[in-house]
Order: structure tokens, then sequence, then C-alpha cells
């Protein structure tokens, strides 16, 4: 590696190379696929996106724009410099063969704490298509949580919670609902790609409107499934032909993944609820992705692990308490109990869902530590592969890794309370 190039990663960070490269591609793709874009935004974007590469790339290693062009829409590691090194997530494709980001990219851009840095750096459009819909959802999960900051503790569990089990619903709903107005603002139409002729359907586990996606070939047939890929592998995909009904019948796409039998307390089945039906789509509002993706989802396995510790330790009485989002979601869960001995113990604990571990560590580290006090830093149970890169970094912040089965059997171990499967660790 020449001088030059050492130079530049010196001051150039891998992450801050890789979210250049990322954002770049993401600006890009949007550009060459939307066709809201005018000639001249799309050049400007293209422009500025490559631009963004070069940067990343650094003045040792030179990347033409026809290059850019070819790399657009292929794999991230394609299109990062030679001297960052591999992560877990720069296999992912940022966009499908029809040109549209993929869940993946969207993820990985909104786990990204550098993009709001970005950003800051980037010349605006006139009608702001630079800034891309994820990072207006991400502004839009900020002025959520600022609304709710401002209120009252029990104000606020009444409210976030009435987000987490709304991810979609009807128009009258949401108005019963009584949402302040900046709350109100969380909910826009049903997405276009989640409808088929006026329809759309809600996942089952997290009610947020499932993609639908049109595969043609010897048998023409559409997928629909929801954008959590957890939800989507464990019953939320379902597959239908195209028939001149009014409403097309759902059917179970394949076999869905099993899950463990120590998970089974913490698991959301999306077969529980049967099969959704269609609804239509002029009478429903959804929650923005970026509110969805930081509230909803992290927020449904908050909920039950309330639901799973409030039952199992509701037979201690006063000895034990268990606080959903206290003190206006300093944390996420506070949990005190009385052991055997007599001692009493609190567990203050943050649930993360980020499909990245090496992000979320990242964020962790960044952040030195839980800014709320936290001692426990919780992962679904299916993010049980983060836990092993979570712990090197919580560790020197003070703070414990666990999966949410393992926490509760962790809490269990210490009051002596039996739990279902709790001799096999999650």
């Amino acid at each position: 590696m020449n001088g030059t190039v050492q130079s530049d990663a010196s001051r150039m960070t891998a992450q801050r190379a890789r979210s250049m490269v990322m954002l770049a591609m993401a600006m890009a793709n949007e550009a060459m696929h939307d066709g809201g874009y005018t000639p001249w935004q799309r050049v400007q974007t293209l422009t500025e996106s490559h631009g963004l590469v070069m940067t990343a790339h650094g003045p040792g290693e030179h990347i033409s724009f026809a290059q850019f062009r070819e790399l657009i829409d292929t794999h991230l590691q394609d299109m990062l410099p030679s001297w960052v090194e591999a992560a877990d997530s720069d296999h992912l494709r940022v966009v499908d063969d029809r040109g549209y980001l993929t869940d993946t990219a969207l993820d990985a851009l909104a786990e990204d704490s550098d993009i709001d840095y970005l950003i800051e750096k980037l010349h605006a459009t006139q009608n702001g298509r630079v800034t891309l819909q994820m990072v207006v959802d991400n502004q839009a999960q900020e002025r959520m949580f600022t609304t709710l900051r401002g209120r009252f503790p029990d104000s606020y569990t009444e409210l976030r919670r009435a987000l987490v089990e709304n991810a979609s619903l009807d128009t009258d709903r949401l108005k019963r609902l009584a949402l302040p107005d900046d709350l109100l603002d969380c909910y826009t139409p049903i997405r276009p790609d989640a409808v088929h002729h006026g329809l759309w359907w809600p996942c089952p586990v997290c009610a947020w409107p499932m993609r639908v996606t049109h595969y043609q070939g010897s048998l023409e047939h559409y997928r629909v499934a929801c954008a959590d890929e957890r939800h989507a592998e464990t019953g939320a995909s379902y597959l239908f032909t195209p028939s001149n009904a009014s409403a097309p019948a759902l059917e179970p796409a394949g076999s869905p993944s099993r899950v463990p039998e120590r998970e089974q307390a913490m698991f959301l089945d999306p077969m529980a609820k049967g099969i959704p039906q269609a609804l239509p789509e002029e009478e429903h509002r959804a929650l923005k992705r970026g509110v969805w993706k930081f509230t909803v989802l992290p927020g449904l396995c908050e909920l039950r692990m309330y639901q799973v510790l409030s039952e199992l330790l509701g037979p201690l009485g006063k000895k034990a308490s268990v606080v959903l989002w206290p003190g206006t979601d300093s944390y996420d869960l506070r949990v005190q109990v009385v052991g055997p001995d007599g001692a009493s113990v609190v567990f203050r604990v943050d649930v993360k869902d980020y499909r990245s571990g090496t992000r979320l560590a990242e964020a962790v580290d960044l952040a030195g530590g839980d800014k709320g006090g936290a001692e426990w830093l919780v992962v679904p149970d299916h993010r049980s592969g983060q836990v092993d890169i979570l712990s090197g970094v919580c560790a020197d912040y003070r703070m414990r890794v666990a999966t949410a089965t393992g926490f509760i059997n962790q809490v269990c171990r210490t009051t002596g309370i039996e739990m279902p499967g709790r001799n096999q660790d999650a």
C-alpha cells in the first residue's frame, strides 16, 4: 500500500468510508430508477454520489465515473476502497433486480451512525431527494422521540405503546387514538410497493404493510412478505397467483423456520393469527419505515419481555416489580427482585434490534455505553450471534449482554423461579 493511501486511510476511518460508499450507491440507484427525478437532478445526484465514492477512496485510488456507473447496483464490497477491511455487512446487495433498495440496505443505512454527518455535508437538491426516504424516516423517528420525551411518564408509556401496537390501522381508529399532531405525522398512506390493485396485507406479527413482489416465468405469481426478515422466515411470507377475484387468496410460502423450544416464551408466531386478510389501501395508514424499524420492532420485544417477566414474577408479589420504559425511556426495562437470600437486585435493560452486530457495537462504543444508565444490553433471540461481539465492547462500559430469553433466564436464576427451558442457554 502506498504512502498516499495510508495517509488518507489515517484521516478517513473504515466505517466513514463504508458509510460514504453505501450512501452513494443508494443515492445513485434512487436517481437512476425513480421516475420523479428530472434529468438535471439525476445528473447532479449521480455526480454527488460519485464524489462521495472518490472521497472515500482517497487520492491514492481512482475510480472513474464509468466504473462507478457499472458498480452502483452490485454488492457493497465491490465499490469499497482496497484499504477497508471486510465487515459482515459488505456482502449486501444495495438494490434488487428491479432497482429497488433492498431491506438489508435500508436497515444498514438506518443503523449507520455516520449517515447524519454525511447528509449535512451533501448539497441539497431543490426537492430534497438527496436525503433519501430513509433519512426522512430517521428524522421522523427523532421528532417522534422529541414529542414523547416531553410527556409525563404515564403518558409517555401509553403513547409509545400505542405506536408499537398500531404500526398500521384504519383512519377511524387513528382518529380515536387522539395522538399529538407530531405523532400523527408518523403515519402515512400505505406505500406503493405494498399495494396490489388497491389492496394490502398487514404482517401478522408487527402489523406493518408487507411488500408485494411480482414474479414472471412459467408460473406468474406474487410474493407478499414482511420487510423484517425474522417475521418473514418464521411464517409472514405468502404467495398468490393472479386471478379475477376481488381479493387474492394468500397461501403460506413454504415451511417456516422452527424456533427452539427454549425460546417459545418470547416467540411471536406469525401463524398464531392465521393468514392475514386483504385491506383497502385508501382507508388505512401505516407508520413511516424509520419509526417501524426503531420503535415497533424493538418495542415488540420489549413488550413481550415485560409480559413474560410480569407473569413469571407475579407470584412473588411485592418482592418483584417490572417497569416498562421507566423515566420516559431512560432505558427500556427496570426489573427489581428479591432473591432467596433476601438481597434486592435491580436489572436495568436496554433492548436493541440491529441487523448488524458490528454496527450496534460501534453505536454502543460511540455513545460510551448506555447514556440512560442501563447495565444490560439485550438483543432478540434470533440475534444471538451478536452476543460475542457486543460483549467485548460492552465490557468496557460495565454492561452485560444477553438474548431476551437468556436475560429472562438470568432473572429466574436470581429469584429461584422455574422457567420452561431455563436449563437451555439462549
